[in-house]
Order: structure tokens, then C-alpha cells, then sequence
């Protein structure tokens, strides 16, 4: 094994848990503040208050990779897990960079694959895209979309992942493959069918 996927290896699994990490610390941070702040006196009469916020160890962080999107052979020895959000300019960047060489050497080559878990955490912009992705999965499109949002990608939660535009997306890759059926893609968009899935893959 050379340094070279030995680094590949590296980068993709910082990648990923930098992002954890980011999550985590999101967590950690609410945990705090709910932790420091004075317990309100108890008012005669009133309802039971919220349950307590779980403690980190209790989290379950099980990932279910049923379905993924998969890059490459599944029989490979080497997976790659791709954690992604299509607004994190950092995953924009080793798409457009880290990627390709691993996708030339290794993954063209059938001696590795890449499976994406959607981390949709940044915004309701991010949900809307990683679900439109999904739905251009289900015509074997997954990665052509996937290539093409991160190429539109701009500002977080600025606007540039509505509806519409995803949909017009779709219409960029009918120009590109004939056989993408553009009104089957906006119907599952407008349906909101993929949001739970990009639910549990982001929890």
C-alpha cells in the first residue's frame, strides 16, 4: 500500500470526522448552557417540565448504510465513506480535488468504491439538495447530480438550493442523458418522499 493511499485514506477519514466533530461540539455546546442555566423556581400547579437533555454516551450514532449511493464496485476490498454536505465549501473542495485522483486510481480501477452518507447539517438548503439527489439516485443519476450541485454551489442557505432551482438542475441533466425523465425527478422533489431518509442519515 503506498503513501499516497495511505494519504487519501487520511484525508478521508479526517474529512469525515471533522465534521462529527463540528456536530459534537454543537451538542457539547447546548449541553453546557442547559447544564449552567438556574433551574426555574416550581410554579404551584404547572405541568412537568421537558425530559433532560441525554448525555453524549447515550447517543446512538449507529449509521444504517442500506441504500448509500456507491461509487465504484461494491466487491472491492477498500470502502470509502464519503460524509457530505452540498453547502460545506470544504466538501466542495475535496470533491473537486482529493476526489478525483482516488476515483482514477483506485476506484476506476475497481480496488476501492465510495459510498455518500448525506450529513445534511447546515441548513434546510441542505436538506432540499441532498434529498434532490436522492431522487435523481432512483435514475441511477446519483453522482452526475452530486458532481453538478457542488458545481452550483454558493452561499449557505442563500437560496441557491430551492425547489425550483434543484429542479432546474434536473432540466441540466436532461441535456446531458436523454433518458432522465425530468417530470418523474420534479414529482419526487415536490413530494418531500427522501426527506426521512436524509433524516436518519444525518441524525
Amino acid at each position: 500500500m503506498n503513501n499516497r493511499f495511505l494519504t487519501a485514506v487520511l484525508v478521508i477519514v479526517l474529512a469525515g470526522f471533522a465534521l462529527v466533530i463540528y456536530r459534537q461540539e454543537q451538542l457539547i455546546s447546548t449541553l453546557a448552557e442547559r447544564q449552567a442555566a438556574p433551574s426555574p423556581a416550581p410554579v404551584q400547579g404547572a405541568q412537568p417540565g421537558p425530559k433532560p437533555v441525554p448525555a453524549l454516551s447515550n447517543v446512538d450514532f449507529t449509521l444504517d448504510m442500506t441504500g448509500v449511493p456507491v461509487r465504484g464496485a461494491k466487491a472491492s476490498g477498500v470502502v470509502f465513506l464519503e460524509f457530505s454536505d452540498f453547502q460545506c465549501p470544504f466538501c466542495k473542495q475535496w470533491s473537486a480535488t482529493t476526489e478525483k485522483p482516488l476515483l482514477d486510481e483506485f476506484v476506476n480501477q475497481g480496488k476501492a468504491s465510495i459510498q455518500f452518507v448525506s450529513f445534511a447539517f447546515i441548513g434546510a438548503e441542505s436538506k432540499n439538495a441532498a434529498a434532490a439527489a436522492e431522487c435523481a439516485a432512483d435514475q441511477n443519476r446519483f453522482w452526475e447530480y452530486h458532481d453538478l450541485l457542488f458545481a452550483r454551489q454558493g452561499q449557505e442557505n442563500s437560496g441557491v438550493f430551492t425547489s425550483a432551482s434543484l429542479k432546474k438542475f434536473g432540466g441540466e441533466l436532461k441535456g446531458k442523458y436523454a433518458d432522465f425523465d425530468t417530470t418523474k425527478f420534479e414529482k419526487c422533489v415536490d413530494s418531500g418522499e427522501k426527506n426521512a431518509g436524509i433524516d436518519a442519515q444525518t441524525k
